[in-house]
């Protein structure tokens, strides 16, 4: 018990960390195609996943072979790059879909064919279920040496310890993006039902928002800063 409140900081500042923009861009884009609370709540959750899985795989090689991984070095420059890149390819998907008109489909059952439309509303897609994992994967590679630099894992009596700290630190993100993405979707879900163009808009926005970041994110990365 001793080592009670190192390891709650570790809950808590994996909770704070959660709330970076390029997580909440990310995930905002997902929410805005399913914005019902609990599908947002679960997309949130399976960008945790994706972000727990290289954050503790990187950490078991830090700890257990007790190197350093430098902050701002060249892996970490290049997960950042592409971190970047997927914010730039997610507001243009998301873009993409906004833009799609009602269109028809031809369907045949029991040899009768007839037509159905679809419309592309903005909360009416479908959103793979690994995406939102796969982008956790790459933001976990990209501020693994950040967390490094912060947490004290380097100064734990034990490896057990230590690995204790990151997994509560990736609990705590985990259960951040969640909370996020049910916030999230009952802000999308209202404004949808009160005004579907404001909806759009605030769709729009967010994606042309998100490319902005891409690019200030790549921008920074590049030059060090």
């Amino acid at each position: 018990m001793t080592h009670f409140p190192e390891l709650i900081t570790g809950l808590i500042y994996g909770f704070w960390h959660a709330f970076e923009s390029d997580h909440l861009t990310a995930i905002t884009h997902f929410v805005s195609m399913d914005p019902r609370p609990c599908r947002a709540a679960i997309f949130g959750f399976r960008w945790g996943i994706g972000h727990t899985i290289t954050v503790f795989l990187i950490s078991s090689i830090v700890i257990l072979l007790q190197i350093q991984l430098k902050e701002g070095g060249f892996w970490e420059r290049g997960a950042e790059v592409t971190v970047g890149v997927s914010l730039i390819g997610l507001g243009v998907w998301r873009l993409i879909l906004l833009s799609r008109r009602p269109h028809r489909h031809a369907h045949s059952h029991g040899g009768l064919v007839h037509e159905h439309q679809h419309t592309h509303e903005p909360g009416s897609g479908h959103v793979h279920r690994h995406a939102p994992t796969f982008t956790g994967l790459l933001h976990g590679a990209a501020g693994t040496a950040g967390v490094l630099a912060i947490v004290p894992v380097s100064v734990m009596p034990s490896k057990l310890l230590a690995f204790g700290y990151i997994l509560l630190f990736c609990v705590g993100t985990t259960g951040g993006m969640a909370a996020y993405g049910w916030c999230a979707g009952h802000l999308y879900q209202k404004t949808g039902a009160l005004w579907k163009r404001g909806f759009a808009a605030l769709v729009g926005l967010t994606a042309v928002a998100g490319m902005a970041l891409g690019v200030v994110w790549i921008w920074n990365s590049v030059s060090g800063q």
